[in-house]
């Protein structure tokens, strides 16, 4: 990371560090490809939820030939988020199996962004500060693997099938291929833990 990167990060951390205590647990979410390097994220996400009301915690499996894909719920505690941090940081997340990382950039590097109000997808609402760290192209990701088509027929072929990969990553809470744009990426989001409401 540059400077500027590790600002962002750093300010990442200060924010929840105010928040402390305050999140009861993690919904983490990711599609990846398998690679002779290990699982490499196409989308992964970390969501600090401050209640556990209205989080299901069914775990969500899915597994193919070259794609692996789920969604299950962590503990949350200081220390947990001090590790999901740590891994982020390098580019990986948790996984049921173990960890999967991002691919890195051409230049050998993974950038940093933070967004300290909003989500990049949301422009109004509740507070939603977000850490997205990319890594190399998705087109590159998955053309070192396969092609996108032979992906479309393994997730039409699975036991539990799926028409494409959007219906997966929207399966998992995660965003389309159109949103999250030709970046593979993995996201940190915290939701604020005390809401305001027009009638406070």
């Amino acid at each position: 990371m540059d400077s500027y990167q590790e600002q962002q990060f750093s300010h990442f951390e200060s924010l929840l560090s105010m928040w402390e205590g305050a999140y009861q647990c993690a919904v983490i979410s990711y599609v990846g490809l398998k690679t002779a390097q290990g699982l490499r994220l196409l989308f992964g996400r970390v969501l600090l939820e401050p209640t556990h009301a209205g989080v299901s915690d069914t775990t969500f499996r899915f597994e193919t030939e070259h794609l692996i894909a789920a969604r299950f719920v962590s503990s949350a505690t200081p220390t947990d988020i001090k590790s999901f941090l740590e891994k982020a940081r390098n580019g990986e997340i948790l996984t049921i199996d173990g960890a999967a990382s991002l691919s890195i950039q051409v230049d050998g590097n993974l950038s940093t962004s933070f967004s300290p109000i909003h989500h990049p997808f949301v422009s109004e609402g509740p507070r939603l500060p977000s850490l997205r760290i990319s890594g190399t192209s998705r087109h590159n990701l998955i053309t070192s693997v396969t092609d996108s088509r032979a992906l479309d027929w393994e997730l039409k072929a699975a036991e539990a099938p799926f028409d494409n990969l959007d219906e997966l990553l929207n399966q998992c809470n995660l965003p389309t291929q159109m949103q999250m744009g030709d970046s593979t990426t993995l996201e940190v989001v915290a939701k604020s833990p005390v809401l305001i409401s027009d009638t406070s």
